[in-house]
C-alpha cells in the first residue's frame, strides 16, 4: 500500500505517476520494468519515489488492486441500472487462477464473466456455453500480464497478440 505522503500528493502528480507506471508495465515485462524511465515520464525526482512506495513490487501491486476495484465498480453500477446488487447474489467467490474458474463453471458451481478469447477452446468443444445477456454492454482497458519465464509463455505472447487485433 503507498505510503500516506503519496495519498496527500496533489491528485494531478498522483494520477501523472501512476500514469507513467501503467506505461511502463504494459511496455515491457515486469522484470524490465524500470522505476527511472517511470519517474523520469512522471516528472519525479527519485528519492520521492521511495517516500511513495517501497518498491516497484509495491506499486505493482496497488495498480493491481486498482484496476480490480475499478471493475467491481463498473459491474456493481450495470447492475445497479437493472435494479439487482451484488449483495443479491447468495455467495460471491474472487478467485484468481483462471485454470479454476473455468473447472467451477464446468462442474456447475456458478457463473463468471470471462472475455471471449479466454474460454475460446471451451466453447468450441462445448464444455462451457456462453449465455448471452440483452443491453448489457460492458468494456475495459486491460493489460495483460504472466509470470517471466513461464512455460506457458509462448501461447500467452501468441494470446497477447490476438487480443490487440480485436
Amino acid at each position: 500500500m503507498p505510503s500516506k505522503t503519496f495519498f496527500h500528493l496533489p491528485a494531478e502528480k498522483r494520477e501523472r505517476l501512476l500514469l507513467a507506471a501503467e506505461e511502463e508495465f504494459a511496455r515491457v515485462p515486469y522484470a524490465e520494468a524500470s522505476i527511472n524511465r517511470m519517474i523520469r515520464a512522471a516528472g519525479i525526482p527519485r528519492g520521492s519515489f521511495y517516500m511513495y512506495f517501497r518498491d516497484k513490487e509495491e506499486l505493482f501491486h496497488y495498480l493491481l488492486k486498482r484496476y480490480q476495484v475499478g471493475l467491481l465498480q463498473r459491474l456493481e453500477r450495470v447492475l445497479e441500472e437493472r435494479n439487482h446488487h451484488v449483495g443479491d447474489f447468495r455467495h460471491i467467490v474472487e478467485i484468481s487462477d483462471l485454470f479454476v474458474i473455468k473447472e467451477l463453471v464446468k462442474a456447475d458451481c456458478g457463473i463468471t464473466f470471462l472475455y471471449r478469447k479466454a474460454v475460446e477452446k471451451e466453447l468450441a468443444e462445448g464444455s462451457l456455453c456462453q449465455v448471452a445477456l440483452t443491453d448489457f454492454q460492458i468494456s475495459h482497458e486491460f493489460t495483460f500480464l504472466w509470470r517471466k519465464n513461464s512455460a506457458f509463455e509462448a501461447e500467452l505472447r501468441e494470446t497477447s497478440r490476438a487480443l490487440w487485433t480485436l
